[in-house]
């Protein structure tokens, strides 16, 4: 199995504040016989690229390329490979189902978005401020906002000129903004993924997913709604004919971690851990895939040779004039 990052760059253990989301998953699933290939993004750690430059699709070629590696390393059966991707990873995963080329024997999303980029960042930004006790007024003002600068972008096709146009809207609309912080955004808002994101609409390409598909989302998640995107992405993935299972998991948030105060225990203190919950239902369906792929493929049964049969000698009988040999 190949694990695909949420969006930012990030290591091979998709490492957040020490809770290390891949390393968690690689053990576990290691543990009960599953191969895991794990890799850090373009441009971080021992990966070359740019991270800045590439947009979602190329992410989607580096995740073909790690399952063509995987498929052909020994002891791999290349007829169960799949990949697992969390937040965008798993709209990745989804993307590269539906190529007809170097498509995975199944999908694991873990909290993949069902929404269009430009609705599911925006929303993002309403539950950040919220978080922050942003009232409804400045919520709207903000959000309102967002609109503004995402149009900007997308009628600005030249980057300097977006960039300089997104730099006047942020400073007008908030003058304490300094100079340094409005480039930075304004780098942000114009870069190839955001341009690529903001009009991404994942519904276009999940009737041609061409394998099974798990998908997992947390009720707490406040960057991807479980209830809208889950509904959205099962709508979809139906067109395609394949075999779709689907759990909400009560208390969980984006990092697929229940409430704090469930936490395991480590060394007198309370330690982020893997929904326990998410963790059976992946190991579940993981072990019905194998179970299913297994009892799809032809068996040959290579069947001893039969040993001739000794002959015993030629006796004449007479049965209308012919002579036979007794068997």
């Amino acid at each position: 199995m190949v694990l695909l990052s949420d969006s930012g760059p990030q290591d091979r253990e998709a490492d957040v504040q020490g809770y290390h989301l891949f390393g968690i998953l690689a053990d576990y699933l290691t543990r009960r016989g599953i191969a895991v290939l794990r890799f850090d993004d373009r441009g971080v750690g021992k990966s070359g690229g740019d991270y800045s430059r590439a947009t979602t699709p190329e992410f989607v070629t580096d995740a073909q390329a790690a399952l063509a590696f995987l498929r052909g390393r020994p002891l791999i059966a290349p007829q169960q490979v799949g990949l697992l991707g969390h937040g965008e990873g798993g709209n990745v995963a989804l993307l590269a189902a539906s190529e007809p080329l170097e498509a995975p024997n199944f999908v694991v999303s873990l909290a993949a978005y069902g929404q269009p980029g430009r609705d599911v960042l925006r929303r993002q930004q309403g539950e950040i401020m919220r978080l922050i006790g942003a009232d409804g007024a400045q919520v709207k003002a903000a959000q309102g906002l967002f609109d503004q600068l995402v149009e900007t972008v997308r009628q600005t096709p030249n980057q300097t000129a977006a960039r300089t146009k997104i730099i006047s809207l942020l400073r007008s609309s908030n003058t304490g903004l300094d100079e340094p912080m409005a480039r930075a955004r304004a780098a942000q808002l114009s870069s190839p993924w955001s341009r690529f994101f903001f009009d991404f609409n994942p519904a276009t390409r999940l009737p041609l997913v061409r394998c099974p598909v798990l998908l997992l989302n947390g009720t707490a998640d406040l960057q991807v709604a479980a209830g809208r995107n889950m509904s959205l992405l099962q709508k979809g993935l139906r067109q395609s004919g394949q075999a779709v299972q689907a759990h909400r998991l009560a208390g969980v948030n984006h990092l697929f971690q229940d409430d704090p105060a469930q936490w395991p225990i480590v060394g007198g203190e309370r330690q982020a851990a893997f929904s326990a919950q998410g963790l059976t239902y992946l190991r579940d369906w993981l072990l019905e895939r194998s179970r299913l792929l297994k009892t799809q493929q032809p068996v040959t049964v290579r069947r001893p040779a039969p040993r001739p049969k000794a002959l015993t000698p030629l006796r004449s009988r007479s049965r209308r004039g012919v002579v036979t040999a007794a068997q």
